[in-house]
């Protein structure tokens, strides 16, 4: 069965929304659980960072996209807008949700006309809610059916029916209906049968509710036009009857507001979880969802990793504070100390690359050494029985090396991963390897886009409490991949001015992997360097585990303790500089060669 990861995934559903929106300006953004749009962005419920998506999942999502697209393309939003938000106002919500309804009905009329091949699509989509809307009603006594009940799904029933969407559960809601319901519901489908923009369907969805309210509650509507009637004839009443005519109306009022209240109370409104679809739940329909981490953000749509180039944009005070001062002179000051250490290890840790890794012997030669090996064929007249020096290929690793920017890393901790970072990115340089350096500042650059705010207050007014964070989260590229370490050792210095916050650890690492996991290389190393504990045990351990599963080695350094090495493939502690670059130094030969290995001296190696 075909599988799609997250990043296939949004790239298809962006593409594809912007496009057949008639709209390549259009926004489309991954958040929260609810598929909406407002006519500038559209908006797909975020995905967990594992999900591996089915066909059938995919083509849910597809449905929706173009439901959306839909609403771009024929919606007059000013209009839409305004009339539903009127009436929210006012507790109307029947016939604000009634708009929707009829406004979907409408552009999903006109989009088939331009686009046939979505009808599969939308199908899945209508059925699913069917599905969803059948189950709702099933047990409920069919008899006491009232149009404030089932209005709203009613409508979208007879729109799939003239649709030709999937009849599986839809027919079996109709069939719920009696025989005078469905002949009322024929009515009404011919006012949505006749609407031909935004404009007809507010009025005509408005209409249609002021009909059902009016059909659900016969005796309230009587009693008024009763109460009318006597208020016609007032100059002719007695005193007496004019009371009673005023307690009268005053009653009436009262009976049809509570009459309104409790029907807006119990509007169903048919609906579809797109969230719980995307995760591995049908919806409801009763299938497992797939095995999901804990962590789930609102949104990853708008988190940042700043760099040197990109680092002005939002004027992020840590930010500017590592990059804008462009003098490398803490840096200068942190080398200028341990120089000589940093030398001494990097140049060991090189020749003995030289020594077990960039040379080697190759046979099959007319020249050379003879090949003691080769001795039989040479004895038979075989030329090619010597061998000569070669130099094999560069060490194909990339390193990214994380590093814990929370309040607790003091002046001298920044020291040692400064002297760290910088001995491992030449020794990488020099043996044909690669690097990047990851800073984690604990709070973030308060980038909350207009998207993102509407997004969060809908999940607050559903009482949505699923997901682990909300904000987006920022942090810092000190050296990119690409980079040489001599264009970024001012930014590297400058780390000792960037702390802030708290240790958010699990956040930095699924945003970070992901920019190390595509690199072209035949190994993949991660160094966590912090000094605390991570600020949620279980969403870190589960981050780094995931890591794992994608064959990146994951290597913690504890700063004065072990933090979290029981999660890691390799873990070192440290307490002072010189420990800090021997410890590491160590241990990133050890995991480079294979082999026991001392930075301070190669002789130690074992073979």
């Amino acid at each position: 069965m075909s599988k799609f990861s997250k990043d296939k995934f949004e790239r298809a559903i962006t593409t594809g929304a912007k496009v057949l929106g008639g709209d390549l300006d259009v926004d489309v953004v991954f958040i929260g659980n609810r598929a909406f749009t407002n006519g500038s962005t559209i908006t797909i419920p975020s995905l967990p960072e594992d999900v591996e998506l089915t066909l059938d999942q995919v083509n849910i999502a597809r449905g929706y996209y173009h439901h959306e697209a839909a609403h771009i393309r024929y919606t007059d939003f000013d209009v839409y807008s305004k009339t539903v938000e009127d009436l929210r106002e006012n507790g109307e919500e029947q016939k604000a949700e009634m708009c929707n309804v009829v406004e979907d009905c409408f552009i999903e009329r006109e989009w088939m006309k331009e686009f046939a091949g979505s009808h599969k699509m939308l199908s899945i989509i209508h059925r699913t809610i069917d599905q969803n809307s059948y189950s709702a009603f099933l047990d409920k006594d069919q008899d006491k059916f009232e149009w404030w009940d089932i209005g709203l799904c009613a409508i979208q029933w007879r729109d799939g029916q003239e649709k030709d969407y999937d009849p599986m559960f839809r027919d079996r809601c109709l069939d719920m209906l009696t025989p005078e319901q469905r002949h009322k519901l024929e009515g009404w489908y011919d006012l949505v049968r006749s609407v031909t923009c935004t404009d007809d369907c507010m009025k005509v969805a408005q209409q249609i509710v002021d009909e059902m309210f009016e059909h659900d509650h016969s005796d309230t509507v009587s009693e008024h036009k009763s109460i009318e009637e006597r208020m016609d004839n007032w100059e002719n009443l007695t005193q007496e009857e004019k009371d009673k005519l005023v307690e009268d109306h005053m009653k009436a009022g009262d009976k049809a507001e509570a009459d309104q209240k409790e029907a807006n109370g119990k509007v169903y409104v048919p609906s579809l979880d797109l969230a719980k679809i995307l995760q591995g739940d049908d919806g409801g329909s009763g299938k497992k969802p797939q095995q999901e981490m804990t962590y789930r953000p609102f949104t990853t749509q708008y988190d940042k990793i700043y760099d040197r180039n990109n680092w002005e944009e939002d004027h992020w005070h840590i930010a500017e504070k590592v990059f804008g001062d462009k003098a490398d002179t803490e840096y200068q000051k942190v080398m200028k100390s341990h120089n000589s250490t940093v030398s001494v290890m990097q140049r060991k840790i090189q020749r003995a690359f030289g020594a077990h890794d960039l040379r080697g012997w190759e046979g099959g030669h007319e020249t050379g050494r003879l090949d003691a090996r080769m001795l039989t064929q040479a004895y038979q007249g075989n030329s090619n029985v010597h061998r000569i020096r070669t130099a094999s290929q560069e060490v194909s690793t990339s390193v990214q090396i994380v590093i814990d920017g929370s309040s607790s890393m003091n002046y001298e901790n920044l020291q040692m991963c400064i002297l760290a970072s910088a001995a491992v990115c030449k020794t990488l340089e020099a043996i044909g390897g690669e690097c990047e350096i990851i800073f984690m500042p604990g709070g973030d650059a308060n980038i909350y886009p207009e998207p993102l705010k509407m997004a969060v207050k809908k999940a607050s007014e559903d009482g949505n409490t699923r997901f682990t964070r909300e904000t987006p989260i920022t942090n810092i590229c000190i050296k990119g991949f690409e980079d040489r370490l001599s264009r970024c050792r001012s930014a590297l210095g400058n780390i000792v001015n960037g702390t802030c916050g708290t240790t958010p650890l699990h956040e930095v690492i699924h945003q970070s992997y992901r920019r190390l996991l595509p690199r072209n290389t035949n190994r993949k190393i991660q160094l966590l360097v912090t000094d605390g504990g991570p600020d949620n045990n279980l969403l870190c351990s589960e981050a780094i585990n995931h890591v794992r599963s994608k064959d990146i080695e994951v290597v913690g350094i504890g700063i004065g303790a072990d933090y979290i090495g029981e999660w890691c493939d390799r873990n070192v502690v440290v307490r002072n500089i010189d420990d800090f670059g021997t410890a590491v130094m160590d241990d990133f030969a050890r995991m480079l060669l294979g082999e026991r290995f001392n930075a301070k001296n190669e002789r130690r190696k074992v073979a």
